[in-house]
């Protein structure tokens, strides 16, 4: 019996797997976020949710007991629904095209211009691919580039390191404007 040889699987955001995606303009490519990720806090409040549940048949002879209960029992339900909602594949997406990207998280989309953006990096302060957006002048802007040093943030890293991604997204950005061949 011969063996067939096994492709080797790429880790995810590898350099080839990058080249591929730069090689792919104009696209449209969509890169989602790893859904695993939000296993771990969809399972922690799960968990305080039953707690709080479990608190409401047998309440500790505690005063507020109910309150704390009800408390504990409402807000790790919404958080349970959200790590949920983000199991799903479009909840959380990047998709880039020759004309631009959009950022879909918990559904709500932004679209950028490839025009109106400036270079991706990685910022200063926290983990995460930033850039400065000129159609972008409000508050929160402004305070995202006080703290990150850049108007908007990505957020997430697409299974991609975060250097990774920037590079990336720099040459893409830069073959959608013409300055690379």
């Amino acid at each position: 019996m011969a063996l067939r040889p096994r492709a080797i699987a790429q880790p995810r955001g590898s350099t080839d797997q990058a080249a591929a995606i730069i090689a792919a303009y104009p696209g449209p490519v969509t890169l989602r976020a790893p859904s695993r990720k939000w296993l771990v806090p969809l399972a922690t409040s799960v968990a305080f949710t039953a707690f709080g549940i479990q608190m409401h048949f047998d309440p500790p002879n505690v005063p507020g007991a109910d309150i704390v209960a009800w408390s504990i029992t409402v807000f790790f339900s919404f958080c349970a629904l959200a790590c949920a909602v983000m199991l799903h594949p479009a909840a959380s997406r990047l998709t880039l095209d020759g004309k631009g990207f959009e950022v879909s998280r918990l559904f709500r989309r932004r679209r950028c211009r490839w025009h109106t953006i400036g270079v991706f990096s990685v910022s200063h302060v926290g983990s995460a691919v930033v850039y400065d957006d000129t159609e972008r002048r409000d508050a929160r802007a402004e305070r995202n580039r006080k703290r990150y040093g850049g108007s908007s943030v990505l957020p997430d890293g697409y299974g991609f390191e975060l250097d990774a991604l920037a590079q990336m997204l720099n040459a893409w950005r830069e073959r959608a404007l013409g300055m690379r061949g």
